[in-house]
């Protein structure tokens, strides 16, 4: 069998052309019984027995692909996904997952949320997250200076 110069130029243009999307093995390798408990859990919040996981581990076992698969599972069971990050920097902040979860959820959803819901959260927490205070009904506008102490960040020149 034998390949002409087309055949070659072709296999060069698809080696060349880039990727239009995440490739991910898929199988998930030697985390089937974290995977099932976790979907065991999933569907133990489903019936109303609430839960909680800490994930934790060495950098590299898998813990972003488990958690990857376990979200892919719950948003095919209904569930809304919310998730905080914690980074280096927030030692020094209290509830700091809790507070990048709840400020990137009411931001991305202020409109499609009913006030009943989110304002007992939202004022909980917004002597910690001043820039939401905006997102309540009847609540102030967000006020720069006050923002900026809370968070450090420096006013402008």
């Amino acid at each position: 069998m034998q390949g002409g110069p087309g055949l070659h130029q072709k296999a060069a243009n698809i080696m060349t052309a880039p990727f239009q999307k995440s490739v991910v093995c898929p199988v998930l390798i030697d985390r089937v019984n974290d995977l099932a408990t976790l979907q065991a859990l999933i569907n133990q919040a489903k019936s109303g027995r609430g839960q909680v996981v800490l994930l934790s581990g060495e950098a590299g076992i898998g813990k972003t692909r488990l958690v990857a698969e376990i979200k892919t599972y719950a948003a095919a069971h209904d569930f809304q996904l919310v998730q905080g990050n914690c980074f280096p920097t927030d030692h020094a902040i209290p509830y700091a997952p809790l507070l990048d979860l709840l400020r990137s959820f009411l931001t991305s959803h202020s409109s499609s949320l009913p006030a009943p819901e989110v304002e007992p959260f939202a004022q909980a927490f917004l002597s910690l997250l001043p820039g939401i205070s905006h997102l309540l009904p009847d609540g102030p506008p967000p006020s720069t200076h006050t923002a900026r102490s809370r968070t450090g960040e420096a006013p402008p020149l």
